[in-house]
């Protein structure tokens, strides 16, 4: 496994769950070579998940461009509800300025996923979604 991975991984969950780790093998990191400061338990299992959270999460975009993303929209067969959403008289100045004016669309702006929230979309969806708009 990537050594940046694994340290990006638990730099991340010790900073959300106030956990501390180290390795005994700074050059061999692996659950073997795991060291938990602070008296609490992490099975392999947990720490295999916790990698490959990270994994997939680092692997899926943060931005596209507008581009990318309409591009993506009409790939996935939404560009009609998409239209008919971007078209719809009920949209407020927010979602005006981000349809007619945002350049690039950020996986977690609160626009976006209000419309994917409205497509029926899930996360996973979404995620794939902006996979594809970065081939695009």
């Amino acid at each position: 496994m990537y050594k940046n991975v694994i340290e990006g991984a638990l730099s991340e969950y010790k900073n959300t769950h106030n956990q501390w780790f180290s390795f005994s093998d700074i050059e061999n990191m692996s659950f073997s070579t795991l060291i938990i400061n602070d008296n609490s338990t992490l099975t392999e299992i947990e720490f295999n998940k916790i990698i490959a959270d990270y994994t997939y999460k680092i692997t899926v975009p943060q931005s596209i461009t507008a581009l990318q993303g309409l591009l993506a929209i009409d790939a996935a067969g939404l560009s009609t509800a998409y239209e008919a959403w971007a078209n719809d008289a009920a949209r407020t100045f927010a979602e005006k300025a981000f349809i007619n004016r945002a350049q690039i669309w950020k996986r977690d702006d609160a626009t976006l996923l209000s419309a994917a929230t409205l497509f029926g979309l899930t996360d996973l969806q979404l995620d794939e979604l902006f996979i594809l708009g970065a081939t695009l």
